[in-house]
């Protein structure tokens, strides 16, 4: 379990990116709705991301075999994570 610290040090630079993502699907012509379920899948993908990469981690430690699962799962959400962005961004272009 990661420490509070931890956390807060995590979710500080990801709201900028969220924030950041959010002004640049708005200024692409999205709507309130378009931009905040974007962000959501996205949130999710990230959070399935990160998880798995901790689950990986630590099973490689043990030497448990949930680790190339968990590897599995990470880059799964990851390239899905660069597909959902690239949509987006083809889909509100920006001019």
């Amino acid at each position: 379990m990661m420490p509070l610290w931890m956390w807060s040090t995590l979710l500080i630079p990801l709201g900028f990116i969220g924030w950041l993502v959010w002004l640049r699907l708005r200024a692409g012509g999205a709507s309130h709705a378009q931009a905040f379920k974007m962000l959501l899948a996205l949130g999710a993908l990230g959070a399935i991301f990160v998880g798995s990469v901790s689950t990986a981690v630590n099973a490689w430690r043990t030497a448990q075999w949930q680790s190339a699962v968990s590897g599995v799962v990470g880059a799964v959400a990851f390239l899905t994570m660069r597909r959902v962005l690239q949509r987006a961004w083809e889909r509100f272009p920006l001019g």
